[in-house]
């Protein structure tokens, strides 16, 4: 007899792979190792050493399962990272956790509220920080006594919706346009000119940023999409993929 919808998900896909102490720490390092590779339903991956063992993190538009495992350890990319003779097992430890991407529907009713992940959330990112956020809001809310829908409507759905909906409305946009440039090779050759061979460029730090953070959501997504239409950033992004090409070329070749 509620309003209530949960929110729209996809289903991820997380893998443990069992790769010997000896091989994480001479192929991956300490260093979690994220890549966004144009491959079909798959925005990005992470892998992410952990003792013996490499987590292997996919995320996409759609419900992921092994076979999208499978077609991440054939690109060319991703199996430079790994020991040359070493191949997934057969069997190993996997799940395939639900993402939400759209918000619930009626999260709030007459003497009902629903908090964390189940109401609303960051796109793509995690349901802790949705429930410490959202919570705040029920918290202050509930003190207010009056527990009916009108009144949550104002003291909880108003202030939650304010929180997530304009920079999930970032979000989007910003994942819309990493599946547009990310298979684009010429992109892909220009970013590698800059982080290689200038790596100390106002404009490899932004790349850097912008890449980072779109992926790990350690800043609003709002400031990534301000970042990325920075007159001075698009310019030598533009400059770089008009006339670097070919040497960028070169630098992509190699391993």
């Amino acid at each position: 007899g509620i309003r209530y919808r949960q929110p729209r998900c996809v289903r991820a896909f997380q893998a443990e792979l069992d790769l010997g102490e000896r091989n994480v720490e001479k192929h991956l390092g300490n260093s979690i190792h994220v890549f966004s590779i144009g491959l079909k339903g798959i925005r990005f991956a992470a892998i992410i050493p952990k003792s013996r063992f490499a987590t292997v993190s996919l995320v996409g538009n759609q419900d992921l399962d092994k076979s999208h495992l499978d077609a991440v350890f054939a690109s060319p990319i991703i199996k430079h990272l790994f020991p040359a003779d070493w191949r997934p097992p057969e069997r190993f430890c996997f799940c395939r956790p639900s993402l939400p991407i759209t918000s619930g529907k009626g999260f709030y009713g007459d003497r009902l509220l629903v908090i964390g992940d189940a109401s609303m959330s960051r796109h793509y990112k995690n349901g802790i920080d949705s429930a410490f956020r959202t919570a705040r809001y029920a918290v202050k809310a509930i003190f207010k006594k009056d527990l009916s829908l009108k009144t949550l409507k104002r003291t909880y759905g108003g202030p939650v919706r304010k929180e997530f909906r304009a920079e999930n409305l970032y979000a989007r946009i910003l994942f819309a346009l990493n599946d547009l440039v990310s298979p684009r090779h010429f992109w892909v050759r220009t970013h590698l000119y800059y982080v290689l061979k200038k790596p100390k460029s106002r404009t490899a730090e932004t790349i850097s940023y912008l890449t980072w953070n779109l992926f790990t959501g350690q800043t609003s997504y709002r400031n990534i999409f301000l970042t990325s239409l920075n007159p001075r950033f698009l310019f030598w992004m533009g400059l770089g993929a008009l006339f670097r090409r070919k040497c960028a070329g070169k630098i992509a070749e190699r391993p």
